[in-house]
């Protein structure tokens, strides 16, 4: 699968709430840094780090509200699997990360 189906197939895990999908996509040694208006500035390591933190935005109905809140993640593969997710809280933000951008939409 091309990095970009990869990407786009993992955010549509999340939007569904599947988790099972959505460890599938990461590399079992992933590090995710999640916008931090979810669990607030901390990562996670490991692909049972992330199981357990999905599954924590899933029982706790008010972070599940604030999804709508913008923010911008970059994305980091290593062969077929994301090995690294970090975040920032604005798209202006997380492009001044990077030098040649490519736009993801699930």
């Amino acid at each position: 699968m091309a990095a970009l189906e990869t990407v786009r197939a993992m955010l549509a895990a999340f939007d569904e709430r599947d988790v099972d999908e959505y460890v599938s996509h990461l590399a079992e040694d992933v590090v995710v840094r999640p916008p931090g208006f979810i669990f607030g500035q901390r990562e996670h390591h490991g692909r049972e780090e992330v199981r357990a933190a999905f599954a924590e935005i899933l029982i706790t109905p008010e972070r599940g509200d604030r999804f709508g809140t913008q923010t911008a993640l970059l994305v980091t593969m290593t062969g077929d699997e994301v090995s690294r997710i970090d975040s920032w809280p604005s798209e202006a933000e997380g492009l001044a990360q990077l030098d040649d951008p490519t736009a993801v939409v699930p």
